[in-house]
């Protein structure tokens, strides 16, 4: 097992920002959030982690498809230029296995362009979760708190310095310069969190679909949206046009199922007129269809922003267990 010092981290972190775009997890206003740094000086080392997921690096909260504007009567389409390299570098575990969900939705057939240009230019440099603590469940929900999927490299605190596992060949190729030092030691496993099963959820969903449950449990439910904003597996958005003169762009903006007017249609008929309805869209997408469309991955990593968040305490955990337990059908 490699290990590097602070310090000598701290020197490879300085040689990226010369090379690429570095985000890491920064103090903003109280909250930690992934920001550009300019110096290692400007990390959060102790962040738990942040309160927006990552995933906005890579499927920003709004941006310009293409710019669409009319010269001597002739339309001139403008694409914006995604050519940085970027190194988003203290990632949790939870949020690099929601972004390889994202890969699976916007890379399979049909490619998402824009999406696929700034993914490929992205490397993933995650942390160790070394004090994990509920209401986190990852590791019921088929992730762990120093787990590798979706990351390029792993890196793990230790006494002495950081522990540096490769994952891809992305990550190996990043580290080249980094002063590493073989170690005989290994890397602290962080603490266990409460495990709770959710094997069977996606297959007893279809047999309770209309029972009187969802409507109970979403009572209280004030559609703030927050669940769905904060999810790091959430993919949801709308496309909106901006006219400027005669320049007219085209914009993305992550959108929500929660929004009482997300699935009205031609004409004005809403499928999910209701909270209920919409609440339960939210739960079954993640427990039911993207299984079903993915190889039975459940769309949920376990990083309970949704649980944290929630200004009415709506838990995402009792649905499940309460679905273990059964429900009245």
């Amino acid at each position: 097992m490699d290990i590097i010092s602070k310090e000598s981290l701290n020197r490879w972190l300085t040689d990226l920002m010369a090379r690429y775009q570095v985000m890491a997890p920064v103090l903003v206003e109280g909250d930690h959030l992934f920001r550009p740094i300019s110096s290692p000086d400007e990390i959060a080392w102790d962040y738990y982690n942040a309160v927006v997921p990552p995933k906005e690096l890579i499927f920003p909260l709004t941006e310009s498809l293409f710019t669409l504007e009319y010269q001597n009567g002739v339309p001139q389409f403008q694409e914006p230029v995604i050519d940085r390299d970027t190194v988003i570098v203290g990632l949790r575990p939870c949020d690099a296995r929601a972004i390889a969900m994202l890969d699976a939705s916007f890379l399979n057939d049909p490619v998402d362009t824009p999406y696929a240009r700034r993914r490929a230019l992205v490397t993933l440099v995650g942390w160790t979760c070394v004090s994990p603590e509920a209401p986190c469940f990852c590791t019921s929900i088929g992730g762990a708190p120093n787990g590798t999927e979706g990351l390029d490299v792993l890196m793990t605190e230790g006494i002495d310095g950081f522990f540096v596992r490769p994952v891809t060949e992305k990550g190996k190729a990043l580290l080249t310069g980094a002063e590493l030092k073989q170690t005989d030691a290994t890397p602290p496993e962080p603490p266990p969190l409460p495990v709770f099963s959710t094997e069977g959820i996606t297959e007893k969903l279809p047999d309770v679909f209309l029972s009187p449950y969802w409507q109970e449990q979403v009572e209280s439910c004030i559609s703030c949206k927050i669940c769905t904003f904060l999810c790091p597996t959430c993919y949801c958005f709308d496309v909106r046009d901006r006219r400027d003169g005669e320049s007219i762009e085209r914009l993305r903006c992550w959108d929500s199922c929660q929004g009482a007017h997300f699935s009205r249609i031609a004409g004005g008929y809403n499928p999910r007129a209701t909270k209920t309805a919409r609440w339960k869209q939210f739960f079954y997408h993640k427990y039911l269809y993207y299984p079903e469309r993915f190889g039975g991955v459940i769309a949920c990593v376990g990083c309970a922003r949704c649980v944290r968040k929630c200004p009415v305490n709506i838990d995402i955990r009792e649905v499940i267990r309460d679905l273990k337990e059964g429900l009245p059908v």
